[in-house]
């Protein structure tokens, strides 16, 4: 007898065979390249950020580029959180940051201070934590995309989920199979050696890619302009210069010597600055005293209670910061004005930093 495929088993035939030609990417390895370049850098700047989080020396360094279909037996292997990206100015699109699970809590107990690794389940308070460490980290870098496009980049508060399936995954953010899967190399001291993986939609890396290339054209462009303007006048000064000379011959023997006079010097600088001072005299200004400041970790902040004692930076007696709007202009010492308190001005810098 011989055995027949059913129709399900040929459809599943036909519709792999129709999903590996229709997911391959558009993106040539010049495009794919200049992906890598730009969001390296962006890394850099995030492994930065979760060091001062974690007070450990971060590495995220570029490993390999993959295929989506991979990402389900990366899932399969190991429990992972995924974080969706939404850019929503500068660049549009969205993409996801994946990590392990057991990475995640690592770095969260070392937020708040817990040196101690655990094979409990991950929970709320850890989810959170790393949620600010992952959003701190996506703020910078997008800081560094949008100096590399020349333009402000904007992302929508990050969502980070728990994510066992592919399904879950496309469920998070609106991507597909045509996706650029990019692989890091995770490095914290000699405490987690990992991978984390970005995910970004062939759309949103065309969209990023576009905007480099128009910015490099805007400069290209002011550069021809510069160097045009740049021969004009050289072609004026020579020009005026012939004219100059000619004058001068005919005029040789027919020279006005008058004495040199000079403007009168008036200290107009100044008194303009001081007029433009005078317009916003009545603009009423914040000041605030600082008393002191001190750095806790969240597990310390966390355990805080009526009666609990912050030691500050400040030593007894120790003049106390003023600042305008912010902006630290003088230092003085604490009074009591009948049932208020007050400050008395002890330094204060000088006028024209003040300003």
């Amino acid at each position: 007898m011989v055995d027949m495929l059913s129709q399900d088993e040929i459809d599943a035939l036909l519709g792999g065979n129709s999903k590996n030609t229709d997911t391959q990417l558009n993106l040539s390895d010049k495009d794919k390249d200049e992906t890598i370049k730009i969001l390296d850098k962006a890394m850099v700047k995030a492994s930065e950020v979760l060091s001062n989080l974690i007070n450990r020396h971060v590495t995220i360094k570029y490993d390999s580029i993959s295929d989506y279909s991979s990402i389900e037996s990366v899932l399969e292997k190991n429990k992972h959180l995924a974080t969706k990206i939404y850019y929503k100015q500068g660049i549009k699109g969205e993409s996801i940051l994946l990590f392990r699970t057991e990475d995640a809590k690592n770095i969260a107990n070392l937020m708040m201070g817990i040196e101690e690794k655990s094979d409990e389940e991950l929970s709320d308070l850890q989810l959170s934590a790393i949620t600010e460490a992952v959003s701190q980290m996506i703020g910078v870098s997008s800081t560094t995309i949008s100096s590399v496009i020349g333009e402000k980049v904007d992302v929508s508060p990050p969502k980070t989920e728990k994510i066992d399936t592919v399904a879950e995954l496309e469920n998070l953010a609106n991507i597909d199979d045509k996706n650029l899967v990019i692989i890091y190399k995770f490095l914290v001291d000699d405490t987690i050696t990992s991978e984390i993986r970005l995910l970004m939609t062939e759309s949103l890396v065309e969209n990023m890619l576009d905007k480099v290339k128009s910015m490099e054209n805007e400069k290209i462009k002011k550069q021809d302009d510069a160097m045009d303007m740049n021969f004009n006048n050289t072609n004026t000064r020579s020009e005026a210069k012939t004219s100059k000379n000619s004058n001068m011959i005919s005029e040789k023997n027919n020279v006005n010597v008058k004495p040199v006079q000079f403007a009168d010097i008036h200290p107009s600088v100044m008194q303009k600055q001081k007029e433009n001072i005078d317009l916003i005299m009545d603009v009423p200004l914040e000041v605030t005293v600082e008393l002191g400041r001190s750095h806790k970790s969240i597990r310390e902040i966390l355990e805080f209670a009526p009666g609990t004692i912050i030691e500050l930076d400040k030593l007894a007696g120790e003049p106390i910061d003023i600042l305008v709007n912010g902006k630290f202009v003088a230092k003085g010492e604490v009074i009591v004005i009948d049932e208020n308190f007050g400050i008395r001005i002890t330094e204060i810098i000088d006028v024209k930093d003040r300003i």
